[in-house]
């Protein structure tokens, strides 16, 4: 390796660490603060992302209106956005606290429902899928999953500043649960479901057309990880809707829907396109019932049909 490129990895190195040390230091704060002022401080950090994040702002903003409609109020789609942002300093609050929480201190403001639909899911013997979304408080979600059910193996994407993916791996499993690699998670997961074991996936960002097929996301071809519904085809598993909905107050309720109908016609191609439509209708239920609470400023009609 040349001295330039060595100098190019230093650097990319300093700038990895220096991230990591400014996200402990937020961290360390936020854990300090009491439940209100940690709350107060999160929304804040949110609102700030707001105000200097020009691109994610309109990016956000343009997003609510192709979806909600050109007749929104500039009001409501204002309140929307904001909310929105404010929903991601929460989140990011309530992760980082989790870690040094003890399951009684997590649980004692979250109420369940429907934990009657796991528990059915639970009895075909075939592992279960949870789908979930980058809705309401998903990483404390993902937290307390071990602590409602069982230990949960969660699909995630590896962040390339490797000091941050260890800090997160280890505050995402501080309650029992794994994490599962993205990019080569398909096999392992078919052999963690014929164990029986739970896998969690969120299943509402885009992916390239390699990755996935286009359904119908708020009446616009959204490009969906097929792999999903591959695995749950060859398995038999069912895949369970699970959402964590932030109440006015504070408070959290997690909704447990039934497990979705999976369509098995033969026809693996739309079988596929099918069973990945109905798990986005999944999500698009949730989104529409609470829209400040899900993650608009990702780019989720990015890839588009007929691109080469």
């Amino acid at each position: 390796m040349t001295l330039l490129a060595w100098h190019e990895v230093s650097m990319i190195t300093i700038a990895h660490y220096l991230q990591y040390v400014a996200l402990s230091m937020l961290t360390g704060v936020l854990a300090l603060l009491p439940l209100p002022l940690a709350i107060r401080f999160g929304k804040g950090l949110g609102r700030i992302f707001y105000i200097f994040d020009k691109r994610h702002r309109e990016v956000t903003k343009q997003n609510i209106r192709a979806s909600l409609g050109t007749g929104l109020r500039q009001a409501d789609l204002d309140r929307i956005a904001i909310s929105c942002f404010e929903n991601l300093g929460l989140s990011l609050t309530e992760m980082v606290r989790a870690e040094k929480m003890t399951a009684p201190e997590l649980m004692k403001n979250i109420t369940i429902e429907g934990m009657e639909n796991y528990q059915a899911a639970i009895r075909q013997g075939k592992g279960v899928v949870l789908i979930g979304a980058h809705f309401g408080s998903w990483e404390l979600l993902g937290i307390i999953i071990s602590i409602i059910l069982k230990r949960v193996y969660a699909v995630a994407r590896k962040l390339d500043n490797p000091f941050i993916e260890r800090k997160l791996g280890r505050i995402r499993s501080s309650k029992g649960n794994l994490t599962l690699n993205k990019n080569d998670a398909f096999w392992e997961m078919i052999r963690l479901l014929k164990n029986g074991e739970i896998v969690a996936v969120l299943m509402d960002q885009n992916v390239t057309r390699r990755e996935g097929v286009f359904v119908p996301f708020f009446g616009q071809p959204a490009c969906t990880n097929k792999g999903l519904a591959m695995i749950l085809l060859k398995t038999g598993t069912p895949a369970v809707p699970v959402f964590m909905v932030r109440r006015p107050d504070g408070t959290h309720r997690v909704e447990i829907k039934p497990a979705i109908s999976l369509v098995h016609t033969g026809n693996l191609k739309s079988d596929i396109r099918e069973n990945t439509a109905q798990i986005t209708i999944s999500i698009e239920e949730m989104v529409r019932k609470h829209p400040e609470q899900w993650f608009w400023m990702h780019r989720r009609w990015k890839t588009k049909e007929g691109q080469g």
